[in-house]
């Protein structure tokens, strides 16, 4: 019994464990913390604990190749203590950036960069303790062991979750203990960060030198390499050449979508070659040989395929962070197949380390994505400004829309959008900036504070009043009529005043915006200054047809609160819903609500019901029948734009599976296409602007 089960040799491993990497283990255990701390819904904005949660994982990384390289090479007290010092450097340096492209909402921009820092710190976990002596054996021993280490930890960490979690199930059902369904989550955190950690310390070899001078070449390993890994490398292969044959024979440019398969490819390839190199030496196993030489020289059609793939996009639209991407590991490819082929290459520690300089490179300084990506589409966008004549003396211009040019505006603006939703630039500089952090909390508060008082047209004549107040008064103009007959003809009951409404977790409550919030308003600050200079995206139609713009609106602003306990208000300022499929985030301060047009749309343009997502629960909104018969006799009459509507038509009251509340619709912008007379249904709903009201 003592040989299957040793509680000796288990404590001993986990003091061996957090002997060797103490601070891996920490961060381990923060991050884990940290996620408990977010799932039980503590603190008032959870995003803001995102970027130290990264920060904590990158930091595993980091410090389990700064340690292992310190017990590898002696180092002395005052070098390894510098050495921590510069990793929790380099760990502040990156949380910083993490949450300033979070707090700006660059999705892509900030994928790509925690992307590039895990892959960094993980290189370094495969080379780092090998700088200054490459020894190959060691080097492919010591990354072997790492390699079946983290096979075995998530078995062992999977079969502890799994039990662990057994066990609480039963002891729920058995004994009718309620230990809530959180906490599968929290076991799932420590069992996934802090001991999973663990587990894998444990098994890291402890002398790095002894193991050049080792033999052991799993036969498991061989075999999954000999017959999974290669024979997916070569399915890879056999596409790619077909697809190459293709493109010569029909004498046409590669598809962009060409360079994932080749980057699998490669990957696979690569993984497998490393994999078994040492088998290479094995007199039974020369295939390896073979396989290692066939696989580079494989590689350079491909190679050539996937320049001319890459710079057919960069020539059609300039650098982006993915394509800088692209083109950097493509470049990286290349040199390590010439290494290979042409000079016979066997320093296999040169992979992960040239690797490491190229991704250092894509990351940070003048070869960085940011750098390269700003530079490429501001040109871009300066030669379509020159194209479209709107610099003069100086100054921009507003844009005259032309079917012959209206294509270059859309490059345009897709250039611009491009780098302020990712790199916090408009491209337009001087003449357009990005908003500054006074401007967006001015935004912010401008569309947020909720208020009844009335329209500047009917408040010069009538006060906010209730409808309590409002019984028996006489009308006093047309303005006041409008107003008590919206109010008359609503849908709720009656009316409150915001002295009177319940003050709620996201009413007129001062805070700190979250990513959601600071997102909507910069982005309504960047769309309101291009509306400003018609710089606008490009509709295929454009080419053929007229466009024009059609509005319904509410008879008088939905500034009303409806009477009820309503403790979330959350406003919409020119939601755009013009793409299928497309969800505009309206909050995710206390529940994320998105917005969307209904799929019947996909078919079609014109009025379709919008679907309320409220934390992942959709809520059809049927604005279709309320307002569809109306728009189309309106637009076939040829009347006045835009349209009004009765405000009870445009509240609608929903309540689903516990989630209750109000849409309040104060405007929907629809964009009309034109060409031989009034076509009713060649329009679609474009932006909406209200709010919602929740409880």
């Amino acid at each position: 019994m003592k040989k299957l089960f040793s509680l000796e040799k288990l404590t001993q491993g986990i003091r061996l464990s957090v002997s060797r990497y103490p601070i891996a283990i920490i961060f381990a255990a923060i991050a884990a913390v940290l996620l408990i701390f977010i799932t039980q819904g503590k603190g008032e904005n959870s995003e803001a604990f995102l970027p130290y949660i990264f920060g904590c994982c990158l930091g595993i990384s980091l410090f389990f190749s700064i340690h292992t390289t310190a017990e590898h090479k002696n180092w002395s007290g005052p070098i390894k203590g510098s050495m921590l010092l510069v990793g929790l450097g380099l760990i502040w340096l990156m949380v910083n950036d993490i949450n300033n492209q979070i707090n700006s909402g660059t999705d892509e921009s900030l994928a790509i960069q925690i992307f590039g820092y895990a892959l960094l710190s993980h290189l370094l976990v495969a080379f780092l303790p090998f700088i200054g002596n490459f020894k190959i054996n060691a080097f492919w021993q010591y990354n072997k062991s790492l390699f079946i280490r983290a096979f075995t930890t998530v078995l062992y960490t999977g079969v502890l979750f799994a039990g662990i979690s057994g066990a609480i199930l039963a002891v729920t059902e058995l004994f009718d203990v309620d230990f809530g369904a959180k906490i599968y989550a929290y076991l799932w955190f420590i069992m996934a960060l802090p001991m999973s950690v663990i587990i894998f310390c444990a098994g890291v070899p402890t002398d790095i030198d002894e193991l050049e001078s080792s033999t052991d070449l799993p036969n498991g390993l061989r075999i999954f390499v000999q017959f999974i890994l290669i024979p997916l490398v070569v399915l890879y292969l056999l596409i790619l050449y077909a697809y190459m044959g293709k493109i010569i024979v029909q004498w046409s440019l590669p598809q962009g979508w060409v360079t994932i398969l080749i980057m699998v490819f490669s990957v696979l390839g690569m993984l497998a070659m490393l994999l078994v190199h040492p088998y290479q030496h094995q007199k039974e196993n020369s295939w390896v040989k073979w396989y290692t030489k066939g696989y580079y020289v494989a590689l350079i059609p491909l190679l050539i395929l996937q320049y001319v793939a890459i710079f057919t996009r960069i020539g059609d639209y300039g650098f982006t962070a993915p394509r800088w991407a692209v083109l950097a590991i493509t470049v990286w490819l290349t040199w390590i197949t010439i290494y290979n082929v042409f000079f016979k290459g066997r320093n296999i520690v040169l992979i992960p380390l040239t690797l490491f300089i190229t991704a250092f490179l894509f990351l940070l300084g003048p070869l960085s994505h940011k750098s390269i990506s700003i530079s490429s589409q501001t040109a871009k966008i300066n030669r379509l400004l020159t194209e479209l004549k709107m610099v003069k003396n100086g100054k921009l211009l507003v844009y005259k829309d032309n079917p012959q040019t209206d294509s270059l505006m859309g490059e345009l603006y897709s250039a611009t959008r491009y780098l302020s939703r990712n790199y916090q630039k408009t491209g337009l500089e001087p003449y357009l900036h990005y908003p500054t952090e006074a401007e967006i909390q001015k935004e912010f508060t401008s569309n947020n504070v909720v208020t009844a008082e009335l329209a500047p047209d009917t408040a010069a004549t009538v006060a906010p009043v209730t409808v309590a107040q409002t019984k028996g008064t006489p009308h006093v103009n047309e303005s006041q009529a409008l107003v008590e007959s919206a109010k008359k003809d609503s849908t709720v009951p009656d009316t409150v005043s915001a002295q009177n409404m319940p003050v709620g977790e996201d009413i007129n409550r001062e805070r700190n915006l979250d990513k959601y919030e600071r997102r909507q308003a910069i982005r309504q600050i960047l769309s309101n200054d291009l509306e400003k200079f018609n710089i606008h995206s490009y509709d295929n139609y454009r080419e053929t047809a007229t466009s024009t713009w059609f509005e319904i609106e509410s008879q008088v602003p939905q500034n009303q609160i409806p009477a009820g306990n309503w403790t979330h208000y959350y406003p919409m300022n020119e939601i755009y819903i013009n793409e299928n499929g497309y969800e505009t985030t309206i909050s995710s301060h206390s529940d994320l609500v998105k917005i969307k047009r209904s799929d019947e749309a996909a078919s079609g343009a014109g009025v379709s019901n919008l679907i309320l997502i409220v934390n992942g629960e959709e809520i059809e909104i049927p604005i279709q029948n309320a307002v569809t018969s109306a728009v189309v006799n309106r637009m076939r009459s040829g009347e006045s734009n835009p349209q009004k509507f009765p405000n009870n038509k445009l509240r609608f009251p929903f309540k689903k599976n516990g989630k209750e509340g109000i849409l309040l619709i104060q405007k929907i912008n629809f964009e009309v296409a034109e060409t031989t007379g009034v076509n009713p249904k060649n329009y679609k709903m474009y932006t909406i602007t209200g709010c919602i009201f929740m409880k």
